[in-house]
């Protein structure tokens, strides 16, 4: 179990970003010459920011001139995979 924690830092302007808390899981298992792996991400569901920005931006279609705000991604959602990996 792997719990990623991104910590509320000051963005410029003097906006705070409040941070955010990811918990992933992972679990493997060799049989000869095969790994065997399965990995589920994000999953408490978090609908946070996985990282955020301030600067300015512009959308020709969107905006009638460039403006300063607030730019974010958020977290991917819930996701299983699960892969297998051979040795030659």
């Amino acid at each position: 179990m792997v719990q990623t924690i991104i910590v509320s830092g000051p963005l410029s302007g003097g906006q705070i970003n409040k941070g955010s808390n990811i918990v992933n899981a992972r679990g493997a298992r060799k049989f000869g010459s095969f790994d065997v792996y399965a990995e589920i991400l994000n999953v408490l569901g978090s609908k946070d920011k996985d990282i955020a920005y301030l600067y300015q931006s512009y959308i020709p279609s969107f905006d009638p001139a460039p403006v300063e705000g607030r730019l974010s991604r958020v977290v991917e959602p819930r996701t299983l995979r699960a892969g297998v990996k051979v040795h030659f």
